[in-house]
Protein backbone atom coordinates (compact mmCIF):
# COMPACT_ATOMS: atom_id res chain seq x y z
CA UNK A 1 0.00 0.00 0.00
CA UNK A 2 2.80 2.47 0.93
CA UNK A 3 4.29 1.98 -2.31
CA UNK A 4 1.04 2.28 -4.42
CA UNK A 5 0.56 5.29 -2.48
CA UNK A 6 3.88 6.70 -3.46
CA UNK A 7 3.89 6.25 -7.15
CA UNK A 8 0.12 6.74 -7.65
CA UNK A 9 -0.13 9.49 -5.49
CA UNK A 10 2.77 11.18 -4.70
CA UNK A 11 2.86 10.44 -1.38
CA UNK A 12 -0.44 12.02 -0.57
CA UNK A 13 -2.77 9.58 0.80
CA UNK A 14 -5.61 9.91 -1.07
CA UNK A 15 -8.56 12.37 -0.23
CA UNK A 16 -11.77 10.56 -1.79
CA UNK A 17 -13.83 7.79 -1.44
CA UNK A 18 -13.09 6.22 -4.46
CA UNK A 19 -9.25 6.90 -4.56
CA UNK A 20 -8.71 5.19 -0.99
CA UNK A 21 -10.58 1.90 -2.28
CA UNK A 22 -8.08 1.62 -4.45
CA UNK A 23 -5.25 0.90 -2.38
CA UNK A 24 -4.33 -2.86 -1.39
CA UNK A 25 -6.02 -4.04 2.16
CA UNK A 26 -8.53 -0.75 2.08
CA UNK A 27 -11.70 -1.88 1.98
CA UNK A 28 -15.51 0.00 2.97
CA UNK A 29 -14.87 0.38 6.96
CA UNK A 30 -11.34 1.64 6.45
CA UNK A 31 -12.61 4.10 4.10
CA UNK A 32 -15.54 5.31 5.89
CA UNK A 33 -13.37 5.49 8.93
CA UNK A 34 -10.76 7.89 6.91
CA UNK A 35 -13.31 10.07 5.37
CA UNK A 36 -15.62 10.76 8.60
CA UNK A 37 -12.43 10.74 11.21
CA UNK A 38 -9.39 12.26 8.62
CA UNK A 39 -11.74 14.30 6.42
CA UNK A 40 -14.70 14.90 8.17
CA UNK A 41 -16.89 13.51 5.74
CA UNK A 42 -20.58 12.00 6.96
CA UNK A 43 -19.99 8.51 6.86
CA UNK A 44 -20.96 5.70 9.10
CA UNK A 45 -18.33 3.00 8.97
CA UNK A 46 -19.73 -0.83 9.87
CA UNK A 47 -17.70 -2.54 11.81
CA UNK A 48 -19.19 -5.97 14.28
CA UNK A 49 -20.87 -3.73 16.75
CA UNK A 50 -23.04 -1.67 14.39
CA UNK A 51 -23.95 -4.59 12.10
CA UNK A 52 -25.16 -6.72 14.85
CA UNK A 53 -27.20 -3.69 16.17
CA UNK A 54 -29.32 -3.08 12.67
CA UNK A 55 -29.43 -6.47 12.40
CA UNK A 56 -31.00 -7.25 15.52
CA UNK A 57 -33.24 -3.86 15.41
CA UNK A 58 -34.72 -4.98 11.95
CA UNK A 59 -33.79 -2.13 10.62
CA UNK A 60 -32.18 -4.00 7.89
CA UNK A 61 -31.45 -7.65 7.14
CA UNK A 62 -28.07 -8.39 5.62
CA UNK A 63 -25.20 -10.87 6.23
CA UNK A 64 -22.71 -8.40 4.53
CA UNK A 65 -21.44 -5.03 6.55
CA UNK A 66 -21.34 -3.62 3.01
CA UNK A 67 -24.73 -3.80 2.30
CA UNK A 68 -25.78 -2.51 5.54
CA UNK A 69 -22.73 0.26 5.13
CA UNK A 70 -24.91 0.71 1.78
CA UNK A 71 -28.31 0.66 3.72
CA UNK A 72 -27.39 3.17 6.36
CA UNK A 73 -25.93 5.70 4.26
CA UNK A 74 -29.06 5.55 1.78
CA UNK A 75 -31.84 5.74 4.77
CA UNK A 76 -29.85 7.88 7.47
CA UNK A 77 -31.04 11.37 7.93
CA UNK A 78 -28.04 14.08 6.84
CA UNK A 79 -27.92 15.60 10.41
CA UNK A 80 -27.24 12.42 11.89
CA UNK A 81 -24.56 10.85 9.78
CA UNK A 82 -21.98 12.75 11.68
CA UNK A 83 -22.28 10.98 14.77
CA UNK A 84 -24.39 7.78 14.07
CA UNK A 85 -21.36 5.69 14.06
CA UNK A 86 -20.42 6.74 17.14
CA UNK A 87 -23.73 6.03 18.49
CA UNK A 88 -23.83 2.74 17.01
CA UNK A 89 -20.81 1.85 17.94
CA UNK A 90 -21.41 2.59 21.88
CA UNK A 91 -25.29 1.26 21.59
CA UNK A 92 -23.78 -2.46 20.75
CA UNK A 93 -20.51 -2.57 22.61
CA UNK A 94 -22.64 -1.23 26.14
CA UNK A 95 -26.27 -2.38 25.90
CA UNK A 96 -26.87 -3.91 22.49
CA UNK A 97 -24.14 -6.65 23.53
CA UNK A 98 -22.94 -9.66 21.22
CA UNK A 99 -23.58 -12.56 23.81
CA UNK A 100 -26.22 -10.94 26.40
CA UNK A 101 -27.89 -8.08 25.19
CA UNK A 102 -29.23 -6.00 27.69
CA UNK A 103 -32.87 -5.67 26.73
CA UNK A 104 -33.78 -4.34 30.25
CA UNK A 105 -31.46 -1.24 29.39
CA UNK A 106 -32.44 -0.75 25.56
CA UNK A 107 -34.74 2.19 24.70
CA UNK A 108 -35.91 0.65 21.24
CA UNK A 109 -37.59 -2.67 22.43
CA UNK A 110 -41.12 -1.68 21.39
CA UNK A 111 -39.36 -1.89 17.45
CA UNK A 112 -36.59 -4.39 18.22
CA UNK A 113 -36.94 -7.48 15.88
CA UNK A 114 -34.69 -9.58 18.48
CA UNK A 115 -36.64 -8.23 21.40
CA UNK A 116 -39.81 -9.73 20.27
CA UNK A 117 -38.80 -12.72 18.36
CA UNK A 118 -36.81 -14.33 21.69
CA UNK A 119 -39.96 -14.46 23.79
CA UNK A 120 -38.57 -10.75 25.72
CA UNK A 121 -41.61 -8.73 24.94
CA UNK A 122 -44.19 -10.91 27.35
Amino acid sequence: MCQQIIETYNGQVPKTRQELMTLAGVGRKSTDIMMRFVYHEDAIAVDTHVHRLVNRLGLFSSKSANDTADYLAENTADKYKMNAHEWFINYGKYVCKARSPDCDRCAFTDICDYFKNNDRGE
